[in-house]
Parts: C-alpha cells; structure tokens; sequence
C-alpha cells in the first residue's frame, strides 16, 4: 500500500512508539496503543499518541476565479470514528474502500443518513461529528465539531477551530488532496490535527470563472 499510510503509523510495531498521553475527556472508543509514526520530514513529529483517529467522507467545495482556476471554500464532511478497527486488514484500506462507496453513492450530501448507514453496516463505524468551514475576519477557518452527534454529544469543548501550519502533496498521486498539519485557534478538542491518507478532492485544472465545484474525497485525521 502506500509508503505513509494509516497502518504504516500503527503497525510500525518494530520502532520504539511514543509514550502515550492520552487526553481522558477526548479519546478512541478502543484502545490503540502508543505508535511510533511515520510523517512528512516537513511536519512536526506527534509529540504523543493521537487521541482520535477518524476518517472524514465529504466534499471538497470550489469556486473557479477570473483566471478560470478553481480556489477552494471549504470542506463538508462526515467524521467516522476508526479506531476499532486497529488490528485488523481493513484499517490499511478503509479510506479508499469508505471513498469507493462514496463516489458510488447517489447523493454528494455527506450528511444524507443513508450513508453513514451504510459505512457502518459495510465496517462496523460510527459517526463521531462533522467537519466545516467557517468565515471569521474574512477567512475560512476549518473546525472540527463533535459537540453534536457521536460519544461526545453534548459537551461543548468537543470542537476545534484551526489554521493550516504546513502542507505537502500526497504522496499517492495528484488527484489526492494535500497532506496538512493544521494548529488549533481555538476550542478543546485538540491541539494539533494531522490530515494524512488522503483520497481524491482534486478540483479540474481549468475552469470558467464564477463557477462551482463540490468534489468528493476521504481522509484520515490524527488528533493531539
């Protein structure tokens, strides 16, 4: 499979792993041990053990400029909690497989219930939350929301608000979206997010301008 994926990071069993310090209100529904991981020489190593592990399944969303180029303006996405499948042949596959079930799927609504139906009958996941943009100061800032759906429903620092720090092309090819490291603005749920295993989300190269595009894609995402 590819060079840094998921279960590269969790099954480097042979190199000394990080301690583990896990954040008691905001983890894994299974245990995952301490890993040793594998990350873009430019990203800053985990400093310890991711406390979630999940999958987004969405919708990358563009707006082509005057220069016929799409810009991007945000992300919709489900987030799908896939710890509980550390062990097992499918966590080296599940953002493809989640993907192919997505690009088959009728609707491009992430959150059409049907779906995440679906992924949990297909894998055994469940949804932890939802991912988005919002406006702020005339930027978009990514936030990740936890706060109400999934085990953490409720509680109202389950929710990140974020900057991109550093980023890298996918290393599977160039129709995948990049590679991010991303530094928390505000919010409780973690301090650094690792977008990595990504899977299509690439807009078209060209474009005419005032036009929209809404591309499917899947990721996993690490959360310190």
């Amino acid at each position: 499979m590819i060079a840094l994926s998921l279960l590269s990071l969790i099954l480097a069993t042979s190199v000394l792993a990080a301690p583990s310090r896990r954040n008691e209100t905001f983890h894994d529904n299974c245990n995952v041990p301490a890993w040793a991981v594998t990350l873009p020489s430019s990203f800053d190593p985990l400093p310890y053990s991711p406390k979630l592990v999940l999958m987004g399944v969405g919708v990358q969303n563009y707006t082509c400029n005057s220069n016929g180029t799409f810009d991007s303006v945000g992300v919709y996405a489900q987030m799908y909690d896939i710890s509980c499948l550390y062990g097992t042949p499918e966590l080296s596959t599940i953002q493809y497989d989640a993907f192919d079930d997505w690009n088959d799927y009728w609707s491009s609504d992430p959150f059409e219930p049907g779906f995440s139906q679906l992924l949990q009958r297909h894998y055994g996941i469940t949804v932890d939350g939802k991912y988005y943009f919002v406006k702020e100061n005339g930027s978009l800032i990514p936030v990740w929301d936890l706060t109400t759906s999934g085990p953490y429903a409720g509680n109202p620092d389950a929710i990140v608000y974020a900057q991109k720090y550093k980023s890298v092309p996918s290393p599977d090819g160039p129709q995948n979206v990049d590679w991010v490291e991303l530094k928390k603005l505000s919010g409780g749920l973690a301090n650094l997010i690792y977008r990595v295993d990504t899977v299509q989300g690439q807009p078209p190269s060209t474009c005419t301008p005032g036009s929209y595009a809404s591309v499917k894609y899947a990721a996993n995402y690490l959360f310190v």
